[in-house]
This record gives C-alpha cells, sequence and structure tokens, in this order.
C-alpha cells in the first residue's frame, strides 16, 4: 500500500497538470492482461498516448519567461509535450515494475499487505499456495485459533461426493455460479483464509480457486492491488488424502469417489457444464493471477 501512495504522490508531481489533453493511467485490467514477455513498447501502448495529443493546442498554458541573452529579452519556452508524456510513461513502467515485484515475492500474500500465515507445501500447482493435510487437521482442531481470524473451507466436488463425506464445517461450491454468488454474499463479513479442494486439489479445486481470485480481481479493478481475499490455499491431497488420515474430522465419516459407478449420470452433467467454462477461458499468467 506504501508503493501505490507514493505512486500516487510522484504522479501528481510529474504530470503536467494543464496539457489539453488526457493520460490514461495504468489500471489493474491492463496489468491483469499483460504477459511474461510484455515490451516496454507494450507497457507504453497502455497509457493511449498518441502523436496528436502532443500537438495540441498549448496557446493557453502559461509558462514562466527565460532570459534571452542573445535578444537581451525575456520569453517563454516552446512547450515539448512528447518529452513531458515520456517522462509519465518511464515513470508508471518504474511503478508496474516496482508492484509486481513485491507481489512476485513468495512470502507475501496477493495484495502485498502481509505475509501468509500457514505453513505451505510444493503443491501440483505451482501458481497456488498449498497447504498439508496435517495442517488442515491442526485448524480444525483449533492450533491456529490464535492466529487465524476466521477461515473458510471450499468443498469443489460434486454435491453427490459432498454429501457423501466432507470435511467438517467445509462448504460445498461446485460451480462458478456458486463461487460468484459467494464473492459478492460475503463482501460484508469476510473469512480472513479460504482453503479450497476437490477430490485429489488436481483439477476442479484448482480451477474454481483461480476463477475466485479472477473475479476477486475484477471486483477490484480500480484499487489494485486490493483483494477481498488475498490469502487463499489449495489442500494438498484433496478429500481423499485427509479422509485416510483424519476421518474423524469428516461428516459423514465417509469417502465416495467421482468415478463411483452410481453416479454416472451426475458426473456427465456437471462435465458437460466444465468442458463450456473451459472453452471460454483464456489462459492468464499465474504469477498475475496471485
Amino acid at each position: 500500500m506504501m508503493i501505490l501512495a507514493l505512486a500516487w504522490t510522484l504522479k501528481n508531481m510529474i504530470a503536467p497538470q494543464k496539457l489539453n489533453c488526457e493520460l490514461h493511467p495504468i489500471t489493474s485490467h491492463d496489468l491483469f492482461d499483460i504477459e511474461d514477455n510484455t515490451s516496454n513498447s507494450d507497457v507504453r501502448n497502455l497509457f493511449h498516448e498518441k502523436d496528436s495529443c502532443c500537438q495540441s493546442n498549448t496557446s493557453s498554458i502559461k509558462r514562466e519567461r527565460e532570459y534571452d541573452a542573445k535578444d537581451n529579452t525575456f520569453k517563454r519556452p516552446k512547450f515539448d509535450g512528447r518529452k513531458t508524456i515520456h517522462k509519465v510513461v518511464i515513470f508508471w513502467e518504474d511503478v508496474y515494475t516496482t508492484v509486481n515485484r513485491a507481489l512476485d515475492r513468495d512470502d507475501l500474500i496477493a495484495d502485498g499487505t502481509g505475509h501468509y500465515t500457514l505453513p505451505t507445501v510444493q503443491g501440483k500447482h505451482s501458481d497456488l499456495k498449498s497447504i498439508s493435510s496435517e495442517t488442515m487437521k491442526n485448524i480444525l482442531v483449533g492450533k491456529y485459533d490464535g492466529i487465524i481470524n476466521s477461515y473458510c473451507v471450499i468443498d469443489c466436488r460434486y454435491p453427490f461426493e459432498y454429501e457423501g463425506g466432507h470435511i467438517q464445517g467445509a462448504i460445498n461450491l461446485p460451480t462458478r455460479e456458486m463461487i460468484s454468488e459467494f464473492v459478492n454474499a460475503q463482501l460484508s463479513d469476510r473469512p480472513q483464509i479460504l482453503i479450497f479442494h476437490c477430490e485429489f486439489s488436481s483439477e476442479r479445486g484448482p480451477k474454481l480457486c483461480r476463477f475466485l481470485r479472477n473475479t476477486d480481481r475484477q471486483l477490484n479493478g480500480e484499487r489494485y492491488p486490493q483483494l477481498y481475499y488475498p490469502e487463499v490455499y489449495i489442500l494438498d491431497g484433496g478429500y481423499k488424502e485427509f479422509y485416510h488420515n483424519d476421518k474423524e474430522l469428516c461428516l459423514p465419516r465417509n469417502y465416495i469417489p467421482m468415478l463411483h459407478e452410481d453416479y454416472t449420470v451426475e458426473v456427465r452433467h456437471f462435465r458437460s457444464k466444465s468442458k463450456s467454462w473451459a472453452s471460454g477461458e483464456r489462459r492468464r499468467c499465474p504469477q498475475r493471477l496471485f
């Protein structure tokens, strides 16, 4: 937050306040869509500067007179809009680099305001933070009560899997629509930490975790890099591993696999929805998401 505050202050000091054109500072949506191989020229294009902007009428801009020894007179210097815009563009390139460098640190949560609370493990997805089933157990039995104010476990499995057995206190959100409703419904009373999982935490859980982050970024588009849910985790090994280690913390104490022969129709229904989501999904840079 200090970086953004300093950036805004310096920007106001450098930007031309009386230029007869409008500069467009970089927004979170612009940052969000930038790929890793973005060039300096691509960053400059985010500001939508045009040559015609620099050639706008500047006759009404008052500039201090300077003494010209050659003519022994005081003259107003010619205004060079390009130089001013160039300074602003270079400045925002530096701000962009600094902010993303801070957010790319592994020990900081996604909005850069603090460190991750829970110990993490090397999971299957390098762009997501993962916790072990042991850490999940310690949360449930209260070993983190003095550190965590609130948390929510999001079970992304299909309803028949969830009803067959789930982690105590977990809620079932297997679709994007449910995730969107959750984000909007929780705006006034948000848990500090979210923990996503599915059966193995290989596909469904990570996909919906990324969808929540995308939605969160969009809702906070004008306040980048602020987020409603900056601290999000994946339960490594999913429900299967947790159940086999700590089934006494599951309700009911049971485990129904996704490919159970009694639920082929339900699986086919949800998989058809998943394919329609994937067909319209645009691949984004993982480091920009988290």
